[in-house]
């Protein structure tokens, strides 16, 4: 897959080296696949793309404006991936494609939602010194909220917090990395929710991926309409929608 980066300049931001990314909608989304998880020479998803043995949805279709981008379960017998294949050429049907998975296991989740990613070539404009880039040095400030991360802070990075009386209270950080991408995970405590705490942090959390040369994705349901607010502030590029399904 063809894409280009071409350097841009801006004087303001602390020297950092920026890159205006010139993708379509569809090379986006084949990009996020492969970000997600990790697909075999054929196409189909091997497991998800971060350490362990994590299995994959059985089905994970991207759709944009003009194409859909169809990824299936190597453990799917051939048989049903060509009829999910036959199913999904024109439109998504939920039920019939939840009738021919279940041949295989019972359906245990639908997941849908908007795909974003960050392309301007300078990044957001939200500077806030309670914002703090998290690391080895500092990671004791998640022992609190986000003890999870501090044994596995290097699968993670860039992690950024937003720091209230020493602790992270809102957290930024990585999901999944790839060469060309990182996807976003966002978490904020809740009695700190509604402060604007997850687009400060989302806006830092983009810099950093934008310094190390990746696009920075984001995804989320269509019900988390605070998420989505989030991506519109920060004037995230939405290219399409994830739709997946999980088996028992």
């Amino acid at each position: 897959m063809d894409f280009i980066i071409r350097e841009a300049k801006q004087d303001d931001y602390k020297g950092s080296f920026m890159k205006s990314i010139d993708l379509n909608d569809d090379q986006l989304m084949q990009i996020q696949a492969s970000t997600l998880y990790v697909l075999d020479e054929t196409g189909r998803m091997i497991r998800i793309n971060e350490p362990g043995e994590t299995d994959s949805p059985t089905l994970f279709i991207g759709k944009t404006r003009n194409s859909m981008h169809t990824y299936i379960s190597d453990r799917l017998p051939e048989a049903i991936a060509e009829e999910l294949n036959d199913h999904i050429k024109s439109s998504i049907n939920i039920v019939k494609l939840c009738e021919i998975i279940g041949k295989y296991s019972a359906v245990k989740n639908v997941w849908i939602g908007p795909a974003y990613a960050y392309l301007h070539s300078t990044p957001p404009p939200m500077e806030d010194e309670q914002v703090m880039v998290i690391n080895e040095n500092n990671a004791h400030m998640l022992s609190r909220h986000f003890d999870h991360l501090t044994l596995k802070l290097t699968e993670h990075l860039p992690i950024v917090g937003y720091v209230w009386e020493g602790q992270v209270v809102s957290l930024c950080c990585s999901a999944r990395i790839s060469d060309r991408a990182t996807e976003a995970s966002l978490s904020t405590v809740e009695d700190f929710r509604g402060r604007g705490l997850a687009t400060k942090v989302t806006a830092q959390w983009i810099c950093e991926v934008l310094k190390q040369g990746r696009i920075p994705l984001y995804s989320t349901s269509w019900d988390n309409l605070n998420s989505q607010r989030v991506a519109q502030k920060l004037g995230l590029h939405p290219y399409g929608m994830d739709f997946n399904i999980t088996v028992e």
